[in-house]
C-alpha cells in the first residue's frame, strides 16, 4: 500500500502594504509643482500659449487631480481677467482684431456672454467714431478714388495730430496705404502702425 504524501502548503503571498500617507504627500507635492508652474506662466503673460507651458494648461492639470482646488479656480479667474484687460487695451488703441482674439480667450475660460457683450458695447461707439473702413474693391484696384480718400484721411490725421492704426489684409497692402498717406502730407511726420486684419480700415487713435 502506497502512502499518500501531501505536499507542504505554500504560504499565501502577502499583500503589499499601501502607504496612504506617502501617496497623499506625493499628490500634494505634484499639485505644488503644477501650481508653481501655473503661477510662473501667469506672471509672464503666457496665458494659453505656448502649448507646452501656459497658465491655462497648468491650472487645468491641477483641476483634473483636484477639481475643487481653490488656487486653480483663482488662477482661471485671473487668466480671464487678464484677457479682458488686454481686450480693453487693444480696443482703446484701435486694434479691433486683436481685441476680438482676447475676448475669445476670455470666453473660452470663464467670461460670461454678458461680460463679453458689455465690453464690445462699451467700445462700439468709439470704434464707429474713430475708424474709417476702406472699400475692398477700390483698395484692390489701387486707383485714383482710393488714393484720394487716403489723402483726405492723411490730412485729417495731420490736422488732429492723431496717430494712426492701418489695418490691411496683408503687409504689402498696409505699406502701400501708408505710403499714399505719407505722400499726401509731404513734410509732415505721419505716425502710425500697420496691422494685418480681415477688414481694411484706418483708426484714428487720438481723436
Amino acid at each position: 500500500m502506497v502512502a499518500c504524501v501531501q505536499a507542504p502548503s505554500q504560504p499565501a503571498a502577502e499583500k503589499p502594504v499601501v502607504d496612504v500617507a506617502a501617496q497623499r504627500e506625493a499628490k500634494r507635492h505634484h499639485l505644488r509643482v503644477l501650481l508653481a508652474n501655473a503661477q510662473k506662466a501667469l506672471a509672464a503673460d503666457r496665458l494659453m500659449v505656448p502649448v507646452t507651458d501656459n497658465a491655462y494648461s497648468w491650472y487645468r492639470d491641477v483641476l483634473a487631480i483636484d477639481e475643487l482646488n481653490p488656487e486653480a479656480h483663482w488662477g482661471m479667474k485671473q487668466i480671464t481677467a487678464r484677457y479682458l484687460q488686454l481686450a480693453e487695451q487693444a480696443f482703446t488703441s484701435g486694434r479691433v482684431d486683436e481685441a476680438e482674439r482676447m475676448l475669445q480667450g476670455a470666453e473660452k475660460i470663464s467670461a460670461t456672454p454678458q461680460q463679453i457683450a458689455a465690453l464690445r458695447e462699451r467700445y462700439r461707439q468709439q470704434r464707429s467714431d474713430n475708424e474709417v473702413y476702406l472699400p475692398v474693391a477700390a483698395l484692390s484696384q489701387r486707383g485714383e478714388a482710393i488714393q484720394q480718400r487716403l489723402s483726405e484721411l492723411a490730412e485729417q490725421a495731420k490736422q488732429s495730430r492723431s496717430r494712426l492704426l492701418i489695418v490691411a489684409r496683408n503687409d504689402a497692402e498696409g505699406r502701400w496705404i501708408y505710403q499714399q498717406m505719407r505722400n499726401a502730407v509731404d513734410g509732415y511726420r505721419l505716425r502710425g502702425n500697420i496691422e494685418v486684419g480681415r477688414v481694411p480700415r484706418i483708426a484714428f487713435i487720438d481723436l
